[in-house]
């Protein structure tokens, strides 16, 4: 099972699976809502989005800079560093060893322009 706790100096909000849980400071259990999990939805809407050229509600470039972000958090973490990133790209300047988690390592034959 997966699932991410959120605490916050009045409480904790645990999301595990399908049920989501509010606990007070002292730990205690305060409420409980449970649902079905479907990608459904998501799905629907992105097929919708083919077929009239709308846009989708998950849109690609607010993915591209919500894991950007994560992707620099996680350099940063293991380097021990602050980074500097070209604003326009977000790419790390200045730093190859930071530089070095940006790529990847690819299987011969799979290598981009091959």
């Amino acid at each position: 099972m997966f699932g991410a706790a959120f605490y916050g100096e009045q409480g904790t909000l645990v999301l595990d699976g399908t049920d989501c849980r509010w606990f007070d400071k002292d730990d205690k259990p305060v409420r409980q809502v449970s649902g079905a999990a479907s990608e459904v939805p998501h799905l629907q809407n992105f097929l919708d989005c083919i077929r009239t050229g709308g846009r989708p509600n998950a849109d690609i470039a607010e993915g591209h800079r919500s894991t950007l972000l994560c992707h620099l958090g996680n350099i940063a973490w293991r380097t021990g560093r602050t980074l500097n990133c070209d604003r326009l790209t977000g790419r790390i300047v200045g730093d190859r060893g930071a530089g070095q988690f940006w790529r990847l390592a690819y299987r011969r034959g799979w290598e981009p322009g091959g």
